[in-house]
Order: structure tokens, then sequence, then C-alpha cells
């Protein structure tokens, strides 16, 4: 956490000085987890836990586009992405920005699509 002296103040009252506190200036989150992550079609293996970062999902071939979405662990927007899918192997990566705007996480999911 971060001390950010804002100012320093003295207040005589009734013959005694007080020194003012500092104002403690809350840290930005620097969470970048999901709390979720699920997928339109298949399913997501292993099963979802936010410290992983690469799962796999299996489509058959009558499937041709995939939608992708997130729960932020922090306040902020449900993420989603759709992306079409070509037959064999297709990589979605799902990029969680954090609200100090500097940590980030990158999710990897590896849709196979059957022939």
């Amino acid at each position: 956490m971060r001390t950010k002296v804002l100012g320093i103040f003295l207040v005589a009252a009734m013959g005694l000085v007080f020194m003012g506190c500092p104002i403690i200036e809350p840290p930005r989150l620097m969470n970048a987890d999901l709390s979720s992550l699920t997928v339109s079609e298949g399913t997501l293996t292993p099963a979802f836990i936010a410290s992983k970062t690469s799962y796999t999902v299996s489509v058959a071939n009558s499937i041709s586009s995939i939608s992708v979405f997130g729960t932020r662990s922090e306040e902020g927007p449900l993420l989603a992405q759709s992306q079409e899918l070509n037959v064999g192997s297709n990589l979605i990566i799902m990029t969680v920005i954090a609200l100090d705007k500097r940590s980030t996480k990158n999710y990897v999911i590896t849709v196979t699509r059957a022939p």
C-alpha cells in the first residue's frame, strides 16, 4: 500500500497541538484473474481455475464458430470474444488487464475442430 502525504496540519484547541495524519491512498488493484471462463460450444479441459491459464476444447466439424466468456475477479465488464473456427487447431487468447492498467494475464484456449 502506498502512503501519499497530501498535507500536514496543526490544530490548536484548548492549548493542545495535534499533528494531522497522512491520508492513505488505496492501492490500485493488480488482480488480472478471471473468476469464471466459459465457452459456447464444447467443454473446457481441465475445468476452470483462476490460476490455470491454458485450456483445450474439442468441437464437432459442424461447429464453425465459438464464443469465449470471462468474468473478471475485480469489478469490470464481462469479457467476450468470438472466433470463426478452421478445421484443426485454433488458438484463442483472452487478455485480462487489471485495474492498475499494468498487470495482465493471458488465458489461452486451444479449440480443435474435427475434420
